[in-house]
């Protein structure tokens, strides 16, 4: 396995593309768990033995990991082996969930400003860094390694195994790949390593459009794995211009982005297949997916020790209960992440599923909570969840931004697609004022295009002042070190 990686390597940086292209349809030949290496064996194998655990073991291995967690970070890493030292935890009290109650939750503003002193000492040799910008579009650095890299892919094909996903079934991509390059000239290329073909998110005019339907028919892939921002556009030039003879798809994989009203239902009519999501994070602390039998989220409890955090601060405990995903990662412990809080929220699910797991269930994910409300002249909260594409009024907007700079005042920019009409216009203008209540005052402008974040991603609500949902509080004497 090294032999293949520096072979790829020197492959990547010297070789002619046809070359390159070659090896990698001979490489491609090589089984995928050979190449992903043994953490993606192992992972992969002990989730295939691990998911029909009882209630019993799963809890058991969950309070094994997780003190396991706790122990390496007090023993490794700096922030917080002062950060429990400040705030008296010593070592030998770490002996179950129990602890969590001592450990305050940390954001990305924390992670951010403690920046080195959060990796693990003896990492440095084999550390990757990665940078993430997520749905908020705010940049941070994590540091991860390669093994827990693969570990997390086999998370990710255990999941899709669910809707028949094998290491031989072929992928059309649409997740911010950068295709266009100075030396490669298209938008779309074939992967034979990973048996993908990969489709630009960057360029989503007619005429790409167009003829990535046309290299989709060509590769006749299996799945489709994508953006939601991405899916959608193309299967609203797919249906718009009335296209046959798609793949039989087994399924749309998304992920990474909000699943906004009515864009499920519009993917599955126009691919004619099951739109399955899956919930994750660069940070690797929580992953969740959609279950095969009930369409309800699993959590991995193999994956971290989740918690869902009310605004008040408490646990949710009942159904129904609704509060932010609070995360302690199993995965990566090269920046072992505690009770980090991932700005997304959920509901709590019923504590059975008719599958036959006992995985924790989570009825919705509803993403980053601060992308789905405006705050009105007086200080109310007002949902937006409704304004997404709710009862079609966006059916001839190419793209749509809402973005608030101070209480009161919300300006929406549209890209207006083919046949878009002044009533359009006035039909968006009237549902968002009704739902908006007199609270916000609403400005409606108009662009050519709108950009991604540089990772491909598509952000559908800006805001430049302070989130108005309450945080979980942060002991201001655990976090003295920062």
């Amino acid at each position: 396995m090294p032999q293949i990686n520096r072979s790829s390597r020197i492959l990547r940086n010297l070789a002619p593309w046809p070359l390159k292209q070659g090896l990698k349809y001979l490489w491609g030949a090589i089984p995928l768990s050979i190449r992903y290496g043994p953490e993606f064996r192992r992972t992969l194998a002990f989730l295939r033995s691990s998911q029909w655990w009882g209630r019993r073991d799963l809890e058991e291995y969950q309070k094994s990991r997780l003190v396991e967690i706790i122990v390496d970070a007090y023993d490794r890493v700096p922030f917080y082996r002062e950060a429990f030292r400040r705030a008296g935890i010593r070592r030998e009290l770490i002996r179950g969930p129990e602890i969590l109650n001592d450990i305050p939750p940390i954001d990305r503003q924390v992670v951010a400003a403690q920046g080195t002193r959060m990796i693990a000492e003896g990492t440095r040799r084999g550390m990757i860094r990665i940078t993430t910008g997520g749905t908020s579009g705010e940049r941070l650095e994590l540091v991860t390694r390669k093994k827990h890299r693969m570990a997390e892919q086999a998370f990710v094909f255990d999941l899709w195994g669910r809707v028949g996903f094998t290491q031989r079934s072929k992928r059309a991509v649409l997740r911010g790949n950068v295709v266009l390059s100075d030396r490669y000239r298209r938008t779309w290329k074939i992967d034979p390593l990973r048996k993908e073909l990969l489709l630009s998110s960057y360029h989503l005019d007619e005429g790409n459009l167009a003829l990535y339907v046309d290299r989709i028919k060509h590769y006749w892939p299996d799945y489709v794995h994508c953006y939601p921002s991405v899916i959608v556009p193309l299967a609203r030039f797919i249906e718009q211009r009335g296209i046959v003879g798609l793949p039989p798809f087994k399924a749309v994989l998304a992920s990474s982005e909000n699943t906004f009203p009515g864009q499920r239902e519009l993917v599955e009519r126009v691919f004619r297949c099951r739109y399955f999501d899956l919930y994750g994070q660069s940070e690797q602390v929580a992953m969740a997916g959609e279950c095969e039998v009930s369409g309800n989220y699993h959590l991995y409890p193999q994956y971290g020790y989740t918690e869902l955090i009310d605004a008040r601060g408490r646990r949710v405990t009942e159904e129904g209960g609704e509060g932010e995903i609070v995360a302690t990662g199993f995965i990566n412990t090269a920046m072992p992440l505690i009770r980090y809080r991932t700005g997304d929220w959920a509901v709590l699910g019923k504590p059975e599923c008719s599958c036959g797991r006992h995985y924790p269930i989570l009825e919705s994910i509803r993403g980053r909570r601060d992308q789905e409300s405006v705050v009105g002249r007086s200080g109310a909260v007002i949902p937006l969840a409704m304004g997404h594409n709710a009862s079609g009024i966006y059916n001839r907007v190419k793209q749509y931004q809402f973005r608030q700079e101070r209480p009161g005042e919300l300006r929406l920019t549209l890209v207006r697609d083919e046949g878009y009409l002044d009533a359009d216009t006035e039909a968006i203008r009237r549902e968002l004022v009704g739902l908006l209540g007199g609270e916000v005052d609403l400005v409606i402008r108009f662009a050519d295009e709108i950009p991604r974040t540089r990772n491909g991603k598509f952000v559908y609500f800006v805001r430049s002042h302070l989130s108005p949902q309450s945080k979980p509080a942060t002991s201001k004497r655990f976090l003295e070190s920062v």
